[in-house]
């Protein structure tokens, strides 16, 4: 409950920084041992899409995966290419799906298509191609 009640805090604070989640994260799992679970770190990070923060998404994904608090999922990263790719930012687009290979995950054909379209709307259509050949 109680974790519940500050992550609320964290997410409803539009005056916190784009780490602020993340940072609480850290501050909970050396005072308390307790963790988000991957349901829980998903849906921050839908919120923080959602919210046009692309960056502290990644950045959030980045903190936790780095932490060991638990492991990032593929769908989690896919969330952020899909909205880079939407939002014609490719180098974004590509950044995190660099973060979700280091993070020693495999990429889905959801991945590659929101990369295919980054690639398309950037006028690219040969990288676009050479993605499809993977």
């Amino acid at each position: 409950a109680l974790y519940s009640r500050l992550m609320r805090v964290g997410r409803d604070s539009t005056d916190a920084p784009a780490g602020a989640v993340a940072r609480l994260h850290e501050h909970m799992q050396q005072a308390a041992g307790v963790g988000p679970s991957p349901a829980t770190v998903h849906l921050e990070v839908a919120a923080e899409v959602r919210r046009g923060r692309l960056e502290g998404a990644l950045a959030l994904l980045a903190a936790v995966a780095s932490g060991g608090l638990v492991a990032p999922s593929t769908g989690s990263f896919d969330l952020i290419v899909h909205a880079a790719a939407a939002r014609r930012n490719r180098l974004l687009a590509w950044h995190a799906y660099r973060a979700l290979r280091r993070a020693k995950l495999t990429p889905s054909a959801h991945t590659l298509n929101a990369l295919m379209k980054a690639e398309t709307r950037a006028r690219r259509p040969q990288a676009a191609l050479r993605l499809f050949a993977r």
